[in-house]
């Protein structure tokens, strides 16, 4: 029997086991997608990467390449056919799917899809963007330990309203940040991804929510945290730096233009932490003051 989940608002069937939450019967419908085994042979001819991975669009859609796990090809908007490699680990052939192959998918529809990580509180969705290190997760599995639910990791999609769907809720924490903020190393290692980080499930939310406001988390030579509200210009340019594209495949002007259109009215912070000690407690205080002072308004 095919596996149930429900993510980016589509409800998924898939003969593979995947990390992602599962269906439930009030969830929207509208948009099935099916995943299942194919023969999809690898294409010399793909000229576009990511490292080692290629991809590309073929006479039957779009091709993924990643050497170590398989070949992955997305045809339409609702299937997605996967040959894994020859001894490759069945969880190791699905991490590409959460982690990879689903962002090509949310390509066909108009989203706005941001690298991060997503919270939903009491007014709407956080969503935290920043440079690979600088703490997105993190930052989001603890706010979750205050209350908020958690939306999405690594991928936040954003529709017209701005409203964020609700993706994969599980952040990946590095060993020192799942330490810290949820428990022993020791017991959790059917969490481990593979590569160096645990997926955590610290419960989240499946109903998508308004888009309140965005963090974009910066370190660099400050004593202390503080907040930095941007406007205008340089607003908009400094979230266009964390837009989720694939060069090759992707509308530069298309992007910016979904950018104007769903975050012109959304608040953007630029959260500036010290980088040579460990500020979570003072970051996650500044965000939660922000938010309530929000909801005061």
């Amino acid at each position: 029997m095919p596996h149930a989940y429900q993510a980016f608002g589509m409800q998924i069937r898939s003969e593979l086991a995947l990390r992602l939450p599962p269906a439930s019967t009030d969830s929207n419908r509208d948009w099935p997608v099916t995943i299942g085994y194919a023969r999809v042979e690898k294409d010399p001819s793909l000229t576009l990467s990511i490292g080692r991975i290629r991809y590309g669009t073929t006479a039957l859609g779009v091709q993924v390449d990643v050497p170590w796990a398989g070949s992955y090809r997305i045809i339409g908007d609702n299937r997605i056919e996967v040959d894994p490699l020859s001894g490759a680990a069945e969880e190791n052939v699905a991490l590409y799917i959460t982690g990879l192959v689903l962002a090509f998918l949310l390509r066909t529809r108009a989203l706005l899809t941001l690298h991060g990580s997503a919270v939903c509180g009491d007014r709407g969705a956080l969503a935290l963007v920043g440079k690979q290190g600088s703490g997105k997760s993190t930052t989001a599995a603890a706010l979750a330990g205050l209350g908020y639910q958690m939306l999405c990791d690594d991928i936040i999609p954003i529709a017209e309203g701005p409203r964020v769907l609700p993706g994969i809720p599980q952040p990946k924490l590095l060993p020192d940040a799942y330490e810290k903020l949820v428990g022993r190393l020791e017991e959790a290692g059917h969490l481990f991804d593979g590569v160096d980080k645990y997926q955590v499930n610290l419960g989240g939310s499946t109903l998508a929510a308004d888009l309140g406001a965005v963090f974009i988390l910066e370190a660099g030579d400050h004593p202390e945290v503080f907040a930095q509200a941007l406007k205008g210009a340089e607003k908009l340019k400094a979230v266009l730096d964390h837009v989720s594209t694939f060069a090759g495949l992707d509308d530069i002007s298309t992007q910016f233009n979904r950018c104007a259109d769903r975050l012109g009215s959304v608040p953007v912070f630029r959260i500036h932490r010290p980088a040579e000690r460990d500020s979570l407690t003072e970051v996650v205080d500044t965000i939660a003051q922000i938010d309530k002072k929000r909801m005061h308004r």
